[in-house]
């Protein structure tokens, strides 16, 4: 019975150990890439394309309609130059409006990291 008690405590010691290394990766926001948001400066885009890598290096694009002055879109993680296109339209159709290079850092003090278009 001992043996028993003892076994299950060592269980719930490893799963406990588990559990704070399996989440600790999270906490490490802003280190790999940013979460980007883009602020429309003239107030007339309802949507803007995103070219560039993620936090894997991996090519990728999306699209995300504004809502207001800002767009962006969770879990989508960008490092290194991204390329943006700010359209007329939503579901980034009509007329392009304005495009811009930018630098998306590694690493910043937070998950997003805002561009201005």
């Amino acid at each position: 019975m001992r043996a028993r008690a003892v076994a299950g405590i060592g269980l719930a010691a490893v799963l406990a150990t588990t559990g704070v290394v399996a989440t600790a990766g999270t906490a490490l926001a802003g280190t790999n890439g940013q979460q980007v948001s883009v602020r429309d400066t003239k107030a007339n885009l309802n949507s803007v394309r995103l070219t560039g890598k993620n936090q894997h290096g991996e090519p990728v694009t999306t699209c995300v309609d504004f809502n207001g002055p800002i767009a962006k879109k969770a879990g989508w993680w960008w490092k290194g130059g991204i390329s943006l296109k700010g359209y007329s339209g939503f579901g980034c159709s009509g007329r392009v409006l304005r495009s811009a290079n930018k630098s998306v850092p590694e690493t910043w003090d937070s998950d997003w990291f805002e561009i201005r278009l």
